[in-house]
């Protein structure tokens, strides 16, 4: 399930994207006027969206953080799971 939250200022004008974290870049630039939004009104708005399938696939942490391709540096990722560099280089082999 992905759950987005937008934030609009009044008067203004959006044009909405969409971005995923998987184990493949995933990128879809919508067309203009397929996924704008102008608020009209005089303070902020404000929109919830949710999407989800009967079986959206499955993407876990390990594959998508360990398995990516390509590989996130794994400076980045000893980092930041406090882990020593070479648990990193294992992990990542692993997927």
């Amino acid at each position: 399930m992905s759950i987005y939250r937008v934030e609009t200022l009044n008067k203004s004008m959006y044009f909405l994207a969409s971005g995923h974290k998987t184990s493949n870049h995933v990128h879809k630039d919508l067309d203009k006027g397929r996924g704008s939004q102008f608020n009209i009104g005089e303070t902020n708005a404000l929109a919830f969206s949710s999407l989800s399938s009967q079986n959206p696939g499955v993407i876990t942490i390990a594959n998508a953080t360990f398995g990516s391709n390509p590989p996130i540096n794994p400076d980045v990722l000893a980092k930041a799971f406090q882990l020593d560099k070479s648990v990193v280089n294992y992990l990542q082999q692993k997927f």
